[in-house]
């Protein structure tokens, strides 16, 4: 379990930028979500009576189950006859988002990601993927997801045991760069890390690559070197693409003087 820590200084003042950013409609402990959401949402249930959000064949999560537990009889038939899932206490959130279990920061810090991903409409975001990243934040105790290097996260993630981290790590890396974001990109910082994004660099590419890797490199000074050349011909005016396939270049010849060196 993920232990507290303090938080991180120089971030000014983040709770106060969180709440001037999160819209109205993702500032409650459960959001609601419409199953007709381009992001968020997966279609109706098929059951004429139903309205949830599907989640298996055009089924809901509970009439998939009762469908699966009868035999899996034919799927038409049984979206006709079906009877609508009784409602129970919380069963309101089944569609939703539930971040009542998050401390003020960390919930809006949750909301604000949820917008920037519903903003982009690029990735479909699923509720376990949401509740996985709940998870994480509550039982850390953090009052902020930037309180933590981002690869703590990450090994905590798949430390857990989930049948397919893959969402969530992609969640978690996403939720740290919109939040990093959220106070301004210290340029000098994105080139100094090892791993460039376009994007964050002010550079605008419509296609693959998006982000150069020079974490790869595995000698230290070899890696610098490289940065500072990279740096100074995208000064120069080349492609991004163009340097980094130069970049790719000096991955495999760092490979080849460590076989070398042996």
């Amino acid at each position: 379990m993920l232990s507290v820590v303090p938080a991180r200084s120089g971030r000014g003042d983040h709770l106060g930028e969180l709440v001037a950013a999160v819209r109205p409609e993702f500032c409650g402990e459960v959001i609601a979500v419409s199953p007709e959401d381009p992001v968020f949402g997966r279609g109706r249930c098929g059951v004429v009576r139903c309205g949830r959000s599907a989640w298996a064949r055009g089924l809901c999560a509970a009439h998939h189950q009762r469908w699966a537990s009868h035999g899996k009889p034919d799927l038409g038939e049984f979206k006709a006859g079906a009877a609508a899932v009784a409602v129970r206490a919380g069963s309101e959130n089944v569609d939703g988002f539930d971040l009542s279990a998050l401390a003020v920061g960390p919930r809006l810090e949750v909301a604000y990601v949820l917008g920037c991903r519903h903003d982009d409409r690029t990735v479909r975001v699923p509720p376990p993927t949401v509740r996985h990243l709940v998870g994480l934040l509550a039982d850390s105790g953090a009052g902020s997801l930037l309180d933590r290097p981002l690869q703590d996260w990450l090994d905590e993630v798949r430390s857990r045991g989930h049948k397919d981290p893959s969402r969530t790590i992609g969640l978690v890396r996403y939720a740290y760069r919109s939040l990093s974001d959220l106070g301004g990109i210290d340029i000098e910082a994105e080139y100094a890390s090892d791993v460039w994004v376009a994007s964050r660099l002010g550079i605008k590419v419509t296609r693959s690559p998006a982000q150069t890797r020079f974490d790869t490199i595995d000698q230290p000074w070899l890696r610098a070197a490289v940065k500072r050349w990279a740096r100074l011909r995208l000064g120069s005016g080349n492609t991004y693409r163009s340097v980094h396939v130069d970049v790719r270049a000096m991955l495999w010849f760092s490979r080849g003087s460590v076989r070398c060196s042996v």
